[in-house]
């Protein structure tokens, strides 16, 4: 597991190259360690001061010490670039940094639900839910992915 105080600096560094108005130092930053897998230490990090977007944080290595993180940034900032940051219902964070020393993989922070949370919840509620429902947001997924094709072809 990494080590919250070490991200500490690094969001600040981020916050002083992105806003002339950052004045803080990195004890202001508050960080917040999010459920994440087996082999992911995830983070979200945020000031008090509201005029700082939250940044989520990720390091993730696999038992074989193979960091996915440099892929998944390069991989953001080719979808960024696609104009999927304009979709709020369907976004995608944009990605702010890759820091190689430390294999943090840094993005905006993009509160929302995992579609394997909707899907948990319509099966133990199926009950309540009708079919109906799920088959609106699988067809939204669907629709996300046939927009993502044409955009990269």
């Amino acid at each position: 597991m990494i080590n919250p105080e070490i991200i500490k600096p690094i969001i600040s560094e981020i916050y002083s190259k992105r806003y002339s108005n950052w004045k803080s130092s990195p004890t202001n930053i508050n960080i917040t360690k999010l459920h994440s897998g087996p082999y992911t230490d995830a983070f979200k990090c945020y000031v008090s001061n509201k005029n700082f977007p939250s940044l989520f944080v990720k390091c993730k290595i696999n038992e074989d010490k193979i960091s996915f993180n440099r892929d998944e940034y390069d991989f953001l900032s080719r979808l960024w670039n696609n104009c999927y940051d304009a979709s709020k219902r369907l976004c995608i964070p944009e990605p702010i940094a890759f820091i190689e020393e430390k294999d943090l993989l840094v993005t905006n922070f993009v509160e929302g639900t995992l579609l394997s949370k909707h899907l948990t919840s319509f099966f133990y509620f199926s009950h309540i839910y009708n079919s109906k429902n799920i088959k609106n947001l699988i067809s939204r997924v669907i629709d996300w992915l046939v927009d993502y094709e044409r955009k990269l072809s």
